[in-house]
């Protein structure tokens, strides 16, 4: 476990923290974190919570987030991300707590969120998302 919120850390996520094949939890909640998450986090096979919130990051969600299976928890909100959510979101099969609430996340909420069985908390407030919310998530408790 790797945890460092508020601690003022600045720049990048290093992408050599995707090399850490035992990782099961990181926390760099409340920095001053920029840039892209590396996508490599998203395919560690032990990593069960991943937390980011309240940064600067920025760029697209990577397509890899779909192969994050063992992620219980991803939080991501309060950061700059855009771009869309991408579909591959139906890999997370066990997540259950998914923040991407203030970002800059455009489009429509993929009905694929729908297949993420475990999810039982969606957070997706103050962001620039169009359509409904798709009938799949009717069992979410979505904020």
């Amino acid at each position: 476990m790797l945890f460092a919120w508020q601690n003022q850390l600045e720049g990048a996520i290093l992408p050599t923290l995707a090399s850490l094949s035992n990782l099961q939890a990181l926390d760099l909640s409340h920095n001053h974190l920029t840039r892209v998450i590396p996508p490599g986090l998203f395919l560690l096979r032990n990593l069960t919570k991943l937390l980011l919130l309240s940064n600067d990051l920025s760029g697209l969600l990577p397509p890899e987030i779909g192969k994050a299976a063992s992620l219980v928890r991803l939080r991501l909100g309060s950061n700059r991300i855009a771009g869309s959510i991408p579909a591959s979101v139906s890999g997370m099969k066990n997540i259950n707590f998914l923040v991407l609430g203030s970002n800059q996340l455009a489009g429509p909420v993929p009905a694929e969120l729908g297949n993420c069985l475990q999810l039982q908390m969606l957070e997706l407030s103050n962001n620039s998302l169009t359509g409904p919310l798709p009938e799949s998530l009717a069992a979410v408790h979505a904020l």
